[in-house]
């Protein structure tokens, strides 16, 4: 019974040294790796406009490679192309779609099919910072205006644009039950965006680093639709979980979930907007 004991108890013991196994982070890509990353974003809201409420529900599948072209200076040199993208979007009533798969799009987003297969061009880090980022032409369609504007805005905090790994995360030695804040300030065309929040180690083993955020994105700025300038602001709550290879520092995948508190006003007119954008993003190498 006492050796029943001892071996439970040494049993215990190991799970929890496991449990408490400090992880160092930090991205290592070779030569020649090649991931695939397929995003899935839902987003669910509505605006308050002028005593009418407009519904916008959509979803948009992305699914892209990230290929690693060459390590200079101990920067990755890396080419991101979308393979295929989907989208359905409906507002008002009024449904929307694209899918790259097919021939018979809506005739105002056949311009989408300009990204499919395009190779863009990125240097980054092994902190996961993009040192150069993609060169893109004035008249090159933008993805993240698919749902539009006020959408893009929610989302596009919540992500550096560089999708295998998240600076963030690459914090140098991680053990379960750390917790560190973070703040980024970045400017997306006419709009600027803070997020502060705070990270969680949940887990940490040999194979997988669990970690939770939860933060608040603050916006402000304004966004063109359809010829109209509008002035945006307002402040949404961010939640995720982040799922991170500790033997190579990428993010194999996460959930973020972005909570909409934002207002945007047009010819003096405010107009409210609630709701949420969930993106579950899942990386596998090729």
């Amino acid at each position: 019974m006492k050796h029943m004991l001892h071996k439970s108890l040494a049993l215990a013991f190991t799970v929890l040294s496991l449990n408490a196994v400090a992880q160092q982070t930090s991205l290592k890509l070779n030569k020649g790796d090649q991931y695939q990353v397929v995003s899935d974003a839902k987003t669910a809201m509505s605006i308050d406009a002028m005593g009418q409420t407009i519904e916008i529900n959509g979803a948009t599948v992305t699914t892209k490679t990230y290929r690693v072209d060459d390590i200079v200076n101990g920067n990755f040199q890396v080419v991101s192309i979308t393979d295929k993208l989907k989208m359905n979007m409906e507002a008002m009533g009024n449904p929307v779609s694209y899918d790259s798969e097919r021939k018979d799009n809506d005739e105002q987003l056949k311009e989408m099919d300009k990204l499919i297969g395009k190779e863009e061009r990125m240097v980054v880090s092994p902190a996961a910072v993009m040192i150069e980022k993609p060169k893109r032409n004035d008249g090159d369609p933008d993805p993240s205006a698919l749902l539009g504007g006020m959408t893009s805005a929610a989302a596009a905090g919540t992500s550096n644009g560089f999708d295998l790994a998240l600076p963030a995360l690459l914090k140098g030695t991680l053990k379960q039950g750390m917790k560190w804040d973070d703040s980024t300030t970045t400017k997306e065309a006419k709009m600027n965006m803070n997020i502060s929040g705070t990270y969680e180690v949940v887990e940490a083993s040999d194979a997988v680093l669990k970690v939770k955020y939860v933060g608040t994105q603050k916006v402000s700025g304004s966004i063109d639709q359809q010829g109209m300038e509008l002035e945006t602001s307002g402040s949404n709550k961010i939640e995720a979980d982040y799922f991170v290879d500790p033997k190579t520092g990428v993010l194999n995948e996460s959930t973020v979930k972005v909570t909409i508190g934002m207002s945007m006003n047009a010819m003096g007119a405010d107009m409210p907007m609630t709701g949420s954008v969930t993106t579950v993003t899942k990386v596998a190498k090729k």
